[in-house]
């Protein structure tokens, strides 16, 4: 199989907390004067994400290009936005799962990677698909790597472990214990170990781990955000432990503090109400390549393997030739 290996700006170092304001100036963004082939599409969008960040704005038609592959497909020309996450940031890649339409409403565009890799249009002439649905991702401290057919072998150490996830809807896997300096997080009140797990959103999007501050409607014994401010008291440089499908995943203090002289800051934060679990941020894809393969997807199934120490992602695109993984 080919596997395309593109360089992308990853956004470190930003956490949402909205004390700033989003600055659209400072980004390079879609211009549709600019392009013979747009047309307007019906319809509108609005979007929410689990840090408070809100999108909208309206639906567009153009052609789509990703390293060597495009598509003519429709997208989201966003018009709103309230996160200063997005400061110079000129767009975002949709490599997330369908979302179901609510009746009568408008459906919102199909995630790029479907688009892409949609076998009704394999054939069409105009377009440059991609045989595989699968892509990985990993972080650097200033950089990121998307890989696009599967994922390169030389940037990772180790053997990759699978899951698939919860739902088909996101990209949640089971969270059986979150681990904090050896101190578990996680307090069950059920002894039911078919039971005792949260769902953990994996999520490139957003950058910080993000836990609840609260029971769960009675599953935890207490929060695990406010049991991790008390625990870092005593033990501030410690490293979380988080069983996904009960495979360790460790993060290190030096990937969740974020170090920016006056501006340092935990890249820890508490869940919004009502939120069922934990939502695993870009913390996670700067020590780890995550693998989504999308091949079915009903089941999509996650793939871990521990980023190469010291690994240099790429400057231009790069081609390399795999084999495709199996789960």
């Amino acid at each position: 199989a080919v596997l395309v290996v593109l360089a992308v700006c990853a956004l470190l170092g930003q956490v949402s907390a909205f004390t700033q304001s989003f600055e659209p100036w400072k980004s390079k963004p879609f211009n549709p004067k600019k392009s013979s082939t747009f047309h307007h599409a019906p319809g509108k969008f609005a979007l929410n994400y689990a840090d408070g960040t809100a999108l909208s704005g309206f639906i567009c038609r153009d052609f789509v290009q990703l390293g060597e592959y495009y598509v003519e497909t429709e997208f989201g020309c966003i018009t709103n936005c309230n996160s200063p996450d997005f400061n110079g940031v000129d767009g975002i890649v949709g490599f997330g799962l369908p979302s179901p339409t609510a009746p009568g409403a408008t459906p919102v565009p199909l995630p790029l990677l479907f688009e892409l890799t949609d076998p009704r249009k394999m054939h069409v002439k105009t377009d440059h698909m991609l045989q595989d649905r699968l892509f990985a991702f990993l972080s650097t401290e200033k950089e990121g790597e998307l890989h696009l057919g599967g994922f390169d072998p030389h940037s990772v150490e180790g053997p990759m472990f699978f899951t698939p996830t919860l739902t088909h809807q996101d990209f949640s896997v089971p969270v059986l214990s979150v681990r904090y300096a050896g101190v578990e997080l996680l307090e069950f009140t059920t002894s039911n170990p078919g039971l005792q797990y949260v769902p953990g959103i994996v999520d490139s999007g957003s950058s910080c781990l993000v836990l609840p501050d609260s029971n769960l409607n009675g599953l935890l014994k207490g929060g695990a955000f406010s049991k991790w401010k008390d625990l870092r008291q005593t033990h501030p440089k410690g490293s979380f432990n988080v069983s996904i499908a009960g495979h360790s995943v460790i993060i290190p203090w030096d990937i969740w503090f974020l170090q920016a002289g006056s501006h340092s800051k935990a890249c820890v934060q508490q869940t919004p109400p009502m939120f069922p679990g934990v939502l695993i941020g870009d913390v996670l894809f700067r020590e780890y390549l995550v693998l989504f393969d999308l091949r079915e997807p009903k089941m999509p199934v996650l793939g871990f393997a521990k980023q190469k120490k010291n690994y240099v992602a790429v400057k231009e695109p790069t081609v390399v030739l795999v084999n495709p993984p199996q789960p």
